[in-house]
């Protein structure tokens, strides 16, 4: 887990990673949690360069503490009556700090 002092602007690679998906041609998102403070990245929020995605925000709204991210992927799976099958991966992103 990375640690950074808050109102610090941060940016990460998102890789997510599925049999049958694919980050260019499929749906995700990225939601950032701490405490009561929630903000979600659909793809077209990303920065996309070079082929990657990269996530970029700001922390002061976060505060100090550690933020989360749950990356949510919409895989193509014909074994649900949608045609997709939901994968959730939480993390602890970041421990941010008070200056």
């Amino acid at each position: 887990m990375d640690e950074a002092f808050v109102g610090t602007e941060l940016k990460y690679l998102v890789n997510i990673e599925s049999e049958g998906f694919s980050m260019v041609d499929d749906i995700f998102e990225i939601i950032l949690k701490r405490g009561s403070v929630v903000m979600t990245f659909t793809k077209d929020d990303l920065v996309f360069r070079d082929g990657n995605y990269y996530l970029c925000f700001d922390s002061e709204p976060f505060g100090a503490g550690t933020v989360s991210a749950v990356a949510r992927a919409y895989v193509p799976d014909s074994d649900f009556h949608d045609g997709k099958r939901t994968e959730v991966l939480r993390v602890d992103l970041v421990k941010l700090r008070t200056p």
